[in-house]
């Protein structure tokens, strides 16, 4: 009876989230949790506030699951098929455009875009950090794909990862 929770709430986050997904003209957007006692919640939420062209992906949070969920979301072995097909295109050509082409897909881990241009994570501490790392795995290009996630304020470790920078 004489405790009094004040805190800014998960729509008005996702809402404020949204509006900036909007701002940089992002138009296809997976919304990722993980699948735990908080998911009912969560989907109640986002079903409440009508947000647009948005994806849900559920999550399991063990790392050793998440990577091979996360593959399957950012299509990794098509596109490292991909560049695989490609290299091999190119590697019998001798003309200097191909041959420039191959010195650059040698240091790409995969060839082609995912199907979505913005993520919205809501998840914290070491299983936010699994995620993020998970999406740099499946080389999620952080230059394409704006990452964001939910108050992380207090977790000032997020500032010294730097593979999974930039995240807003």
């Amino acid at each position: 009876n004489n405790i009094i929770s004040i805190g800014i709430s998960l729509e008005s986050q996702i809402l404020s989230i949204e509006k900036f997904i909007l701002s940089k003209k992002k138009k296809k957007t997976v919304i990722m949790y993980p699948e735990n006692h908080y998911s009912k919640f969560i989907d109640d939420r986002i079903k409440s506030i009508k947000l647009k062209n948005y994806t849900i992906f559920k999550y399991n949070p063990d790392p050793k699951i998440l990577t091979g969920q996360i593959e399957k979301l950012t299509n990794y072995s098509q596109r490292k098929r991909n560049l695989e097909q490609r290299k091999k295109m190119l590697e019998d050509k001798e003309d200097q455009q191909s041959i420039n082409e191959l010195k650059k897909l040698e240091q790409k881990y995969t060839l082609g875009k995912v199907n979505f241009d913005s993520v919205i994570i809501i998840d914290f501490g070491n299983n936010l950090k699994s995620v993020l790392a998970s999406l740099a795995f499946t080389d999620v290009d952080d230059e394409k794909i704006l990452i964001t996630t939910v108050n992380q304020w207090f977790d000032k470790s997020l500032l010294n990862e730097t593979d999974i920078q930039p995240i807003y």
